[in-house]
């Protein structure tokens, strides 16, 4: 990522809330090497509630895709 993103992201809780393992590892992975602090990935929006309830996020990626 870019050096301005690396600075946006150091140091902030990002959670990621998608069911499909390698696009989640895959935004884990790439959320990390910028600096960010990732919090799940939720394969669900139960689980990622209850990661909500437990820490708060200073943003969050969404699988969005509907059939």
């Amino acid at each position: 990522m870019g050096a301005e993103i690396d600075r946006l992201l150091n140091g902030k809780r990002v959670l990621i809330v998608e069911d499909d393992y390698f696009i989640a590892d895959e935004t884990r992975r790439a959320l990390e090497s910028a600096g960010a602090i990732v919090i799940g990935p939720a394969s669900s929006v139960e689980s990622a509630l209850a990661l909500i309830d437990s820490t708060t996020p200073d943003g969050a990626i969404l699988d969005i895709r509907s059939f």
